[in-house]
């Protein structure tokens, strides 16, 4: 079970359409509402799949809380001053292939 996180603070759980392979690519850019993707590990040992072109876009993505929160969790580097962009996902590494 996968939990899509939008800047507004929606939470929806979503699961890949092949369970035993996961995500496709295709669904991990609809899901973050991209085109491409960057894959970040989180302190509780599950994945991120953020946009990895959130910041950049004109105008930017808006700054995700929730998502910016669960990532901040166990960093104590220049990390915890970054923040999530954009609708993300958070899935277990099997869910991710």
């Amino acid at each position: 079970m996968a939990i899509q996180i939008k800047p507004d603070g929606t939470e929806t759980t979503v699961h890949p359409k092949d369970k035993r392979d996961g995500f496709s690519l295709e669904e991990l850019y609809k899901l973050c509402a991209c085109d491409t993707i960057d894959i970040v590990g989180l302190s509780d040992g599950r994945q991120m799949v953020v946009d990895d072109n959130a910041a950049i876009t004109r105008p930017p993505s808006r700054v995700n809380l929730k998502a910016t929160a669960l990532y901040r969790v166990g960093r104590n580097d220049h990390r915890q001053t970054w923040s999530i962009r954009g609708t993300v996902l958070v899935a277990t590494k099997k869910e991710i292939k």
